[in-house]
């Protein structure tokens, strides 16, 4: 369910940028019952202004009273690795109690009618979703990012601010398209935990868990925006 506001929203962890889920809620009159976190609670009340309001071991128990958007976000970046353990940890939580996870849309966002969003997505602002284009759960993209015609677009993946897809790319499971790339060649397959880093233009399929950069083996097929290698 996308934008619903029947229920008071608990948001599953915290570390996602909390000022833009805020923003959507308060788009779709959406209220924010607070946040359950096991880092946080009896350590502090509040995280952005949202209360804290119990551990994840307690989940079940606000089940049929609330929605939930689970909010830990994952990063590539060993520094964050902790944060990604945590987010497959929550997700393993959200599945096994069945829990209702809305999708959360900017109203600044263009979404074709005939877009799927799966559950636990986020479209930040100023993105474009075009004609036939399919989201998986827990998927994510921020500000700017565009999707091209019949995209597929698997679990858990991130498409970062001004990322681009061109039509009918699939991306698998668990990747990372980092901020300002594009995938260009239409029909492409990005496999699963394919990591793209930021600024490259890519025109090829990858391989499962391969990570896309200028310090890559095949770079005739990878550019830079500002300068073709």
């Amino acid at each position: 369910m996308t934008n619903d506001n029947n229920k008071p929203l608990i948001l599953i962890g915290s570390r996602i940028p909390i000022g833009k889920i805020k923003r959507v809620c308060r788009q779709h009159e959406i209220q924010i019952a607070g946040i359950i976190d096991s880092d946080y609670y009896g350590n502090q009340d509040w995280v952005e202004g949202i209360p804290i309001i119990d551990t994840e071991t307690n989940l079940l128990k606000y089940k049929d009273d609330y929605n939930f958007f689970m909010a830990t976000s994952w990063s590539p970046d060993p520094a964050h690795a902790r944060d990604s353990q945590k987010r497959k940890y929550l997700i393993e939580l959200i599945e096994k109690y069945n829990l209702n996870c809305i999708s959360l849309v900017d109203i600044h966002s263009i979404v074709d009618p005939t877009a799927q969003l799966g559950k636990n997505v986020f479209v930040d602002c100023f993105c474009l979703l075009e004609e036939g284009v399919q989201i998986g759960d827990y998927s994510a993209m921020y500000n700017y990012a565009g999707v091209g015609h019949h995209c597929i677009i698997g679990k858990n993946c991130i498409l970062q601010g001004k990322s681009g897809l061109t039509s009918q790319v699939t991306i698998e499971d668990d990747c990372y398209i980092g901020m300002c790339s594009e995938v260009l060649r239409s029909g492409a397959i990005i496999r699963q935990g394919t990591v793209i880093h930021p600024s490259l233009v890519l025109h090829r399929n990858t391989e499962e868990n391969e990570v896309v950069s200028l310090a890559g083996k095949d770079l005739r097929r990878i550019y830079n925006n500002k300068q073709i290698v």
